[in-house]
């Protein structure tokens, strides 16, 4: 092969890998966060939306609302599940 060639391609890798890098998976790049999302206890507890609006309305664990998004304390979620069991 040319030398000018692999040149070329050589740098096209490495481009390659430096975007792939840039674009890790979620999961492997975000801190763990304090909070939990109404989505993230419909996926933990496999119920609707409703059912969670529910536990939240009788202030079974803590949350705060910022604006129209709830955001549930990881820690207080984590202890009652804790105690469910």
């Amino acid at each position: 092969m040319l030398p000018e060639l692999e040149k070329i391609l050589e740098e096209e890798r490495l481009e390659k890998e430096k975007a792939e890098a840039l674009h890790t998976k979620p999961e492997e790049t975000i801190v763990e966060a304090k909070c939990y999302t109404i989505e993230d206890l419909m996926a933990m507890l496999g119920v609707g939306r409703k059912s969670v609006n529910s536990l939240l309305a009788r202030h079974v664990f803590r949350w705060i609302k910022i604006g129209n998004v709830y955001r549930i304390s990881r820690k207080s979620f984590d202890e009652w599940m804790d105690s469910m069991t």
